[in-house]
């Protein structure tokens, strides 16, 4: 007997809930209108009550994770005795998730009831059958994938797109599938690579990019993953990239920030319109590599500027930055100190721990004295100059970009009026004064670049008021760029018992020496000049943290 008879028997009527779904844009609305109709009459036929219609639309049933209607029948099962679909490949393509899905049913004595499937849920036969049909439609999922794939792989050998927004800076070619280039969309990845290369953080490069009005492929605001994306996409250089990133797991799900083996996947050169040169790129993956390697520092509760460049004299290890609580009052107190100080192995460095806020202080002294050099200002200035001119054509393009975005916003608020106009709808209204916002921080962005386009030359004073801000906020470790400018000059820092060698990068070719005496007593070392065009006065850092000038 048929369960819905014994239900029946017992002066009850079934209900049951209805469940339709079609997968992709390739199907239409109307297949579910088809699915909705047949399982409606099949309710009817056999006097089953419809509490509850549950509907996913351009959902792949290849899973459950992402079919929001499906997982809400299966939390509301205890409302029904019956799922009704139209087949069981709208049910589930998997074999696994239609037996799980099912069991999660049973938990609650719900069946699920196919109306063109019709099975005697009580024959050993009939449960055969249903598990080949489950087995077929499988099949059908895995096979159309596997053509799929097969005919993605023939579209990239010819660098067409494979599908999705085509990245930032391109647009497809309606005809030949193929990308091109999209100009003002590529001025702002050439923004973010030169930012980046510049030494320039995310958060910064986030507010130039919104500032100058830039926006996502989707018409977003810029966020730090997207720029993660655009900074990492090869495509940039010219080259075309297919199946790049490493396939979805068991839970359909996929990591893009990881990759396959190389033998995997398809590269072209020269298969795209090339935004940004190779070596532009490769540098910048460099710097973006550097800083994944250091996001430790990010996440401590003091930030140490000299991280990084510190290492042993002695040992050869790191010294990393230490907070810890010293004295009767427990007073904090941070320091760099080398790595094997504290290591539990039979070797433990003796080598001493310097106070955090007067060796950072020292080393912003030096390097103070090297970039903010009021000799540099007739350079900056040529250079500035030069910079400007050289750039108007990329402030030209701007301008016109943000007229055009302009024109287009100006012309949706004229239909927009004429349609309050006419219709008197006051909910209208909200949206014609989000227009008229836009519109004024596009006049804004275009009276500056107006601006800029009229700019020929900066005086040296200006320069020079400006070289004295930036210095005093690099010294007092406030500048913005502290960290990049320290990662720029200074190569390493080596502690040694007695002393401390400071060293700049190749291009300074400086090496500048400093006692680390013991608390009690403060070894003094002669003045010493280097060869930097001037004399650098030296000073001594002792363990009590006072500085002074020899």
């Amino acid at each position: 007997m048929r369960r819905i008879d014994e239900i029946k028997k017992e002066g009850i009527m079934p209900t049951a809930a209805i469940y339709a779904r079609f997968s992709s844009d390739m199907q239409r609305e109307e297949s579910i209108d088809a699915q909705l109709r047949a399982c409606r009459q099949y309710a009817d036929i056999n006097g089953i009550h419809i509490v509850a219609e549950y509907i996913d639309r351009a959902k792949s049933a290849t899973t459950t994770d992402n079919r929001e209607e499906f997982n809400r029948m299966l939390a509301d099962a205890d409302n029904f005795d019956f799922v009704i679909v139209h087949k069981l490949d709208r049910f589930a393509r998997n074999r696994k998730d239609s037996i799980c899905s099912r069991m999660d049913l049973k938990k609650h004595n719900t069946t699920v009831i196919s109306v063109m499937e019709q099975f005697d849920d009580s024959s050993p036969e009939s449960v055969i059958l249903e598990s080949v049909l489950e087995g077929m439609n499988e099949y059908y999922s895995l096979n159309l994938a596997r053509e799929v794939r097969k005919g993605l792989h023939e579209n990239a050998l010819k660098c067409k797109h494979t599908g999705g927004l085509a990245p930032l800076g391109y647009d497809v070619n309606p005809i030949t599938k193929q990308l091109e280039l999209n100009e003002s969309e590529a001025q702002a990845v050439k923004l973010i690579f030169q930012s980046v290369l510049n030494g320039v953080g995310y958060t910064n490069i986030l507010h130039l990019l919104n500032e100058k009005g830039f926006k996502t492929k989707r018409g977003n605001s810029f966020g730090k993953n997207s720029l993660y994306d655009i900074l990492r996409n090869e495509k940039y250089t010219g080259t075309y990239v297919y199946n790049l990133s490493e396939s979805k797991d068991n839970r359909q799900k996929r990591n893009s920030h990881k990759h396959k083996d190389d033998s995997e996947v398809i590269r072209i050169e020269n298969g795209i319109p090339q935004i940004i040169d190779p070596d532009t790129f490769t540098k910048v993956q460099a710097i973006l590599d550097d800083r994944r390697n250091k996001t430790s520092s990010a996440k401590a509760h003091e930030v140490y500027l000299l991280s990084g460049k510190i290492r042993c004299g002695e040992c050869g290890a790191i010294y990393c930055g230490n907070r810890h609580n010293t004295g009767a009052r427990k007073l904090p107190l941070v320091t760099y100190r080398c790595n094997n100080r504290t290591s539990r192995t039979s070797k433990i460095c003796k080598n001493k721990e310097i106070n955090k806020i007067y060796l950072e202080k020292f080393v912003l002294n030096i390097l103070t004295d090297i970039i903010f050099d009021n000799q540099y200002i007739p350079n900056i200035v040529s250079n500035y100059n030069e910079h400007l001119r050289n750039n108007s054509q990329s402030i030209h393009a701007e301008h016109k970009r943000i007229s055009i975005q302009l024109a287009a916003l100006e012309n949706r608020i004229d239909k927009l009026t004429d349609i309050i106009a006419e219709t008197g709808n006051i909910i209208l209204v909200k949206k014609l004064d989000e227009y008229a916002a836009e519109q004024e921080k596009l006049k804004s962005q275009l009276s500056d670049t107006e601006n800029r386009m009229s700019e020929i030359f900066v005086s040296d004073k200006i320069i020079a008021d400006a070289f004295a801000r930036a210095k005093l906020l690099f010294q007092s470790g406030q500048l913005n760029e502290t960290k990049q400018l320290i990662n720029l000059y200074v190569k390493e820092i080596v502690v040694y018992p007695d002393t401390i060698t400071v060293t700049i990068n190749p291009s300074m070719f400086l090496t500048s020496v400093i006692p680390s005496a013991d608390r009690k007593q403060i070894n003094r070392i002669p003045e010493q000049e280097f060869n930097i065009e001037r004399t650098i006065e030296r000073c001594v850092l002792n363990r009590n943290g006072q500085t002074d000038n020899l």
